[in-house]
């Protein structure tokens, strides 16, 4: 299986700039990926991670983000914080990092509006991102035309924390298949309790939450010759077979996390799942892209794509040159 460059350079190393003895070193944590949003031409792009991984970066002092271009060098972009001011009695708060919009607590995702102030036309810019068409929808899944099942295999592009580079992202691929496709929702922990999620069985020590989760789905096409078996053994048939070949890649959802259990807990027939265990599960809890979508479409995120429309279409412009979304 190989993986295109445009995939590889759409994910991104998240982090933040502390000091060490008396220098000043990036230390990366966490993995995000670019999703683009065309609204009537006019693209915005945004950051997206899991919510725990988001709430890391909110603590720290420098969040900063590294994401690579076209060619592959890598730009270092410092992320903003959320702030609170009070003012004449009032508090006034802004955001960095939007949850879903309903049920924040139930989906672990964050996206961050994502313009650096030196790039004027999106169009041309020089970042890999992922569209909407690209995501799975539940009809994919579910049902009977659904393309993509268990089974199939997924890949997973992420961050390994001690070869993480100095200049540019270097994403490490795992690979896998999907275990379950649950109908109910699954307990993840006290944190989220139960949540949205598909299970899937990919080799992951940790580090990979907010990955990008991509599936090749599977379709069915008829074979002019199909091998059967009779009393004398194999022969031709008369009726075509239907067979499974792989289809093109898309984006099944973001990494949550992965299991962990206590040793004492191996071979027992209810193991107490706990992020603290010291013997990893084997299993990874996949966020459904739906909830990016779902995330994405938040109501101020809509206003404020619709404002960046209006003000584009007011200046009869082809291209967008001016950007809402550049931290100040």
């Amino acid at each position: 299986m190989r993986v295109p460059s445009k995939v590889l350079n759409a994910v991104v190393f998240l982090g933040y700039r502390t000091e060490i003895d008396g220098e000043m070193v990036d230390e990366w944590g966490g993995t995000g990926f670019l999703v683009g949003v065309d609204d009537r031409g006019t693209l915005s792009p945004y950051i997206v991670t899991a919510d725990h991984v988001a709430k890391e970066l909110e603590a720290v002092a420098e969040p900063i983000a590294r994401i690579n271009d076209a060619d592959g060098k890598g730009h270092h972009y410092r992320l903003t914080k959320p702030t609170r001011v009070e003012h004449q009695g009032r508090v006034i708060e802004s955001t960095a990092w939007y949850r879903h919009p309903t049920a924040r607590d139930k989906a672990d995702v964050a996206v961050y509006p994502f313009s650096p102030t030196w790039i004027e036309d999106w169009d041309e810019a020089p970042f890999a991102h992922f569209p909407f068409d690209m995501f799975v929808s539940h009809s994919m899944l579910y049902g009977a035309e659904a393309s993509i099942g268990i089974g199939d295999e997924i890949f997973v592009p992420g961050l390994v924390a001690h070869i993480a580079g100095d200049e540019a992202n270097s994403p490490l691929l795992r690979v896998g298949n999907i275990a379950m496709l649950p109908d109910e929702q699954i307990y993840v922990g006290e944190e989220h309790g139960f949540i949205d999620a598909y299970l899937a069985e990919v080799r992951s020590l940790g580090r990979l939450s907010g990955a990008p989760v991509f599936v090749r789905g599977t379709h069915k096409a008829p074979s002019k010759k199909a091998l059967v078996t009779t009393e004398k053994g194999w022969a031709i048939s008369d009726e075509p077979e239907i067979v499974v070949y792989s289809a093109d890649y898309l984006l099944l959802g973001l990494m949550h996390g992965h299991w962990n259990i206590s040793a004492e807990d191996v071979n027992a027939p209810r193991p107490r799942l706990s992020r603290e265990g010291d013997r990893n599960l084997g299993l990874a809890i996949v966020t459904p892209a739906q909830k990016i979508v779902e995330t994405i479409d938040h109501p101020a995120l809509v206003r404020m794509r619709k404002d960046f429309v209006e003000r584009v279409t007011a200046k009869n412009s082809a291209a967008a040159t001016y950007s809402p979304f550049a931290p100040g």
